[in-house]
């Protein structure tokens, strides 16, 4: 299975392409900005 990390700062729109990336079969990791996607993920 294919992982992805998305960084953006909308949360809503986060839950959205996130939301729909699932769907499709990715595992999906969130982060809210650059400094949390480079750090925590």
């Amino acid at each position: 299975m294919v992982n992805i990390l998305l960084v953006e700062d909308d949360k809503r729109l986060a839950k959205l392409i996130s939301q729909g990336l699932r769907n499709k079969g990715y595992n999906v990791d969130v982060a809210l900005d650059g400094d949390e996607g480079k750090t925590e993920h």
